[in-house]
């Protein structure tokens, strides 16, 4: 399924090693709870949002993260 959702990269990195998206992705034994916990451990996340910030995504969008040269900085 994910490989008719995401596209094989033009400049794939070498740890792909030119392999699909299925051959090296795999679900987590994980339960949704335990992962939300540790992405916000791990970023330090203690704030809980109250509102969609609208506004700042669509600004972020436009400015930053719709640009080639940002998605192709790595």
């Amino acid at each position: 399924r994910v490989g008719r959702l995401l596209r094989f990269p033009s400049r794939p990195p070498a740890y792909r090693q030119n392999r699909a998206h299925q051959d090296f992705l795999c679900n987590l034994p994980l339960g949704s709870a335990l992962i939300r916990e540790a992405i916000q451990k791990a970023w330090g996340a203690t704030k809980t949002l109250r509102e969609c910030p609208l506004e700042q995504i669509s600004r972020l969008v436009e400015e930053k993260y719709s640009r080639t040269e940002w998605n192709l900085r790595f």
